[in-house]
């Protein structure tokens, strides 16, 4: 069980960083192995712009972005166009490339959780999604009957409060760029394709598209084009 005490952890806090750990420390409470919550200002913004926090495993949420798994993942749709929970049971995933999509996650140890929508008085849409894998399958449907109450008020507190982060970041934040993202924006800017870039680098293009993936969200912007204009603004690349 949680308490108000709990979920004020998460209320005026400075850092994502510290805001999530907070989150997971409410969740865990409840049984969770582990936590993901998205966000998006509207609907109308592509989901690879959309804010992730997450202690999935990396190989994952790597794997997951760059074979844009959201475009088929049936939870994704769901919350975004409804406002009650969804269970991941076998029966929501109905065509082949969903089919095969859960095959791949149920190897990363994503078999057993439940996904509640994110509706803001704003526009704003999302997800609380929490996995809880350690929970023997027979009891799972009883476990999260007594679960889903304490979750949903969680799933509001970390709209609110994360909304209340937001406002405090500046709008002037400096970007950090890893060394190969660096590189790549780097080539990129030379006017190198993916499939270019892939190979002068030795790594997969789509390696390269998570990469680039993750240099439009640090940027908030929607092209690559724009990344670089952004990097060359701040100082970031220097020809």
């Amino acid at each position: 069980m949680i308490s108000l005490d709990e979920l004020l952890i998460m209320s005026g806090l400075s850092r994502k960083s510290d805001w999530f750990e907070a989150l997971k420390i409410n969740t865990t409470a409840l049984g969770c192995d582990s936590v993901l919550f998205a966000y998006k200002s509207n609907n109308n913004v592509d989901n690879d712009q959309a804010i992730i926090l997450s202690d999935y495993p990396a190989a994952w949420r790597q794997k997951y972005d760059a074979e844009k798994f959201a475009r088929i993942d049936p939870v994704v749709s769901h919350c975004l166009t409804s406002t009650v929970p969804i269970v991941w049971f076998d029966n929501i995933y109905t065509s082949v490339q969903q089919l095969n999509f859960r095959e791949e996650a149920k190897k990363f140890g994503l078999a057993q959780g439940v996904s509640l929508p994110i509706h803001g008085a704003a526009g704003q849409v999302g997800m609380l999604s929490a996995r809880f894998e350690a929970t023997p399958q027979r009891q799972l449907k009883h476990h999260l009957a007594r679960t889903l109450p304490n979750l949903t008020l969680i799933r509001d507190y970390a709209l609110d409060t994360f909304l209340n982060l937001l406002g405090k970041e500046s709008a002037e934040e400096p970007v950090a760029l890893t060394h190969r993202e660096l590189e790549i924006l780097k080539w990129s800017a030379f006017g190198k394709t993916t499939w270019e870039i892939a190979r002068i680098l030795s790594c997969s293009e789509a390696n390269i598209n998570y990469h680039f993936a993750k240099i439009r969200k640090k940027f908030n912007v929607g092209s690559r084009r724009m990344a670089i204009v952004k990097a060359l603004q701040t100082g970031l690349l220097d020809f």
